[in-house]
C-alpha cells in the first residue's frame, strides 16, 4: 500500500462499475431477454435465465476469451445465449434470429444503464478544485463511446482512453503511462478509483499511482488477492472524504 496523502493532480476513473452502472444493467437485460426468447427457444424462463448465466460465466472466466469478446459485446451476447439454448438440448443456430438477439440485447441493455449517485456531482467537485480528470476504459471504441456519449461524461475529462482505440487495455503499464503522459502527470501525484482490484489497482500501483477501490457492493476485499488497495470507497461521494483531501 502507497503512503502518499498529498492531494492528487489528477484522479483517472474507470468506466463500467465505477461511473456507469454497467453490471446491473446487464442482469436486467438477461433477465428480460430471457422472458422473451424462452418461449421460442422452446424453453421454461427461468431455466433458459439460469443456463445463460452459466454461459455467461464460463465465457468470462477465461482470460483471453474476455479480452478477445469485450470488444465484441454484442455478439457476446449471441454466443451465450447459442451456447445456453444447446446445453440444454434447444439449439438456437439461426444466424439471423441470432443478430436480432444481439440487436435486441444491445437495445436494453443501453435502456438499463444508469450512473452511480453522485457520479456527476464528484466530477463537478473535482474540476472545480483544478484536479485533472482522465477516464480509462477496456472494451470496444464504439461500444464504450456510446456509454460516454450517452451521459455526456466527456466534456468532464481531459483525457479519455478506451482500449478499442488505443490498442492495449487494462492492466498494460502503457495505457497508465499514456494518461500520466498525456497530462503531464508524475504517477505520485494521480489516483486512479476503480472496481477492479487487478485493473483498476493492482496495475497502476506498480507505476506508483495510488489504487482506490470502489467497492460499490459492498462485499469487502477477496481473502485471494494479490495486493491491497491503498484506498476503499463504497460510494463515489466517499472520494472527497479520503486522506489527502
Amino acid at each position: 500500500m502507497g503512503d502518499a496523502i498529498q492531494t492528487p493532480r489528477l484522479v483517472i476513473f474507470d468506466l463500467d462499475d465505477t461511473l456507469i452502472q454497467t453490471h446491473a444493467a446487464s442482469s436486467h437485460t438477461w433477465r428480460t431477454l430471457a422472458e422473451e426468447f424462452a418461449p421460442e427457444a422452446g424453453i421454461e424462463e427461468s431455466v433458459l435465465h439460469t443456463a445463460i448465466d452459466h454461459a455467461r460465466k464460463w465465457f468470462w472466466a477465461d482470460a483471453e476469451r474476455h479480452h478477445a469478446w469485450r470488444l465484441r459485446m454484442a455478439e457476446s451476447a449471441s454466443e451465450a445465449l447459442r451456447m445456453a439454448a444447446r446445453d440444454l438440448g434447444r439449439p438456437f443456430e439461426d444466424a439471423a434470429r441470432l443478430q436480432h438477439f444481439a440487436d435486441r440485447y444491445t437495445k436494453l441493455f443501453f435502456e438499463s444503464l444508469f450512473l452511480f449517485p453522485n457520479a456527476l456531482d464528484v466530477l463537478h467537485e473535482l474540476r472545480a478544485r483544478g484536479t485533472s480528470l482522465a477516464m480509462i476504459t477496456n472494451g470496444g471504441a464504439e461500444w464504450q463511446r456510446r456509454k460516454i456519449n450517452q451521459h455526456t461524461l466527456a466534456p468532464l475529462f481531459d483525457c479519455i482512453i478506451v482500449e478499442g482505440e488505443f490498442g492495449v487495455g487494462k492492466p498494460a503499464p502503457e495505457i497508465y503511462r499514456h494518461a500520466l503522459d498525456t497530462l503531464g502527470v508524475d504517477a505520485h501525484d494521480a489516483w486512479m478509483v476503480g472496481d477492479r482490484l487487478d485493473w483498476d489497482v493492482l496495475g497502476p500501483q506498480k507505476l506508483g499511482i495510488t489504487g482506490v477501490w470502489f467497492d460499490f457492493a459492498a462485499r469487502g476485499l477477496p481473502e485471494a488477492r494479490a495486493g491491497d488497495p491503498d484506498r476503499v470507497i463504497r460510494a463515489l461521494a466517499d472520494l472527497s472524504k479520503q486522506p489527502g483531501f
